[in-house]
């Protein structure tokens, strides 16, 4: 069994939208089918780590500033399975916000085992600066996918941003499994099968105090490029 996970909400003042309660049993079906789709997968499938666990473990826990483990929103589904079963203290904390369609995935995600940190879209505080003082509150290890509102490959500037002005370290990752359903419309998408082969492709850590949006996109594409060949 999994331990649940926690769902925190950014104390920003925001405007609660009318459409969010009408919703809600669309919001627990879907959080439903996620869970029932991915438990199996989570636990039976095979993690490898290229380069190798131990030396990411030592990396994480070895931090002095925040880190954000960052990548496609295709593979979120396998890293969820992948990043379970890491330590608790090294495990990311997925970054979401209380739109609909992310949260048809935060309740499975928690009941799969990981907390969460939501920030608010309908605030007068932007999202990059929600993000920031939550990240500047802790040495927090986090995750986010840079292709956030398109996952279209493309790193968006929100992420050297927020990792510039948190003096975080970030970590480009990218996954293979075998096998798995593979979608490419409307959206790119990976999801994972039972008794899966998943294989988590990680980067040597990036100073975010100067990063470029042009760093991160190259850092990232060299990890897809890895898991499209092993």
């Amino acid at each position: 069994m999994t331990t649940r996970g926690t769902i925190y909400y950014s104390e920003a003042a925001h405007e609660d939208r009318w459409y969010h309660r009408a919703l809600a049993p669309l919001v627990a079906v879907c959080n439903l089918a996620v869970a029932a789709w991915v438990y199996p997968s989570l636990r039976t499938s095979r993690i490898n780590w290229n380069p190798d666990l131990a030396s990411l473990l030592r990396v994480v826990r070895e931090r002095s500033k925040p880190i954000i483990y960052y990548s496609w929103h295709e593979y979120e589904l396998l890293a969820v399975c992948a990043f379970r079963k890491n330590p608790s203290d090294v495990r990311p904390m997925p970054i979401g916000h209380d739109g609909i369609l992310s949260r048809i995935l935060q309740n499975s995600t928690a009941w799969l085992g990981y907390s969460i940190w939501v920030y608010r879209r309908q605030s007068s505080i932007r999202a990059k600066d929600q993000l920031v003082d939550f990240l500047r509150s802790g040495p927090y290890v986090v995750g986010l996918f840079a292709d956030s509102g398109g996952s279209d490959g493309i790193v968006r500037p929100g992420l050297p941003e927020v990792a510039r002005r948190s003096e975080a370290m970030l970590i480009p990752f990218a996954i293979s499994a075998r096998p798995a359903v593979d979608l490419t419309w409307p959206k790119k998408f990976s999801f994972p099968l039972p008794f899966s082969s998943i294989e988590v492709f990680w980067g040597q850590p990036i100073d975010g105090s100067n990063v470029s949006v042009e760093h991160c996109q190259k850092a990232l594409d060299m990890q897809v490029e890895r898991a499209s060949e092993g």
